[in-house]
């Protein structure tokens, strides 16, 4: 018997057993739903021709990654959680973007201002730029590609 088996007082069998049941990853509920309704939204985007259905079921899939990001800050609770944060909100605003963007060709057959949604593709682009730097700037180890202050 191990010497774990016996300070934990289980029996050799039970230690196999939940050995072998440790390298077994199982998603949890919220994780096989999340799935689901993104598999479901696919079908419904690739599926039908342009519509308001498929422009939602493209607003679902470009909100996925936001609600992934900002589950996963609650959840794990990382060193930096502003930079996932910033990750998320340019992810919202490009889908945000996106999905205006497809109301107006799919459902209004019209062409979308541009002065209506630049700014949001625009805003993108400082919110994922400082979200990674400050990431690289919290990475553990040495910056050899940064420069001597």
């Amino acid at each position: 018997m191990s010497q774990r088996a016996v300070r934990n007082r289980i029996s050799p069998k039970a230690a196999a057993a939940a050995a072998a049941n440790a390298s077994v990853i199982r998603p949890s509920r919220a994780i096989r739903a999340f799935v689901a309704a993104e598999a479901l939204a696919a079908v419904g985007y690739f599926g039908p021709p342009p519509t308001a259905a498929k422009a939602a079921c493209y607003a679902v899939l470009g909100a996925a990654p936001v609600v992934a990001l900002v589950a996963g800050v609650r959840r794990y609770r990382p060193a930096q959680p502003l930079a996932w944060h910033l990750l998320a909100a340019g992810q919202g605003l490009f889908i945000l973007g996106d999905t205006v963007n497809n109301l107006d060709a799919w459902v209004l057959r019209g062409a979308t201002p541009s002065s209506l949604v630049d700014p949001l593709y625009l805003a993108v682009y400082p919110l994922q730029a400082a979200g990674l730097l400050l990431l690289i700037r919290s990475a553990p180890g040495p910056r050899a590609a940064t420069a001597p202050a």
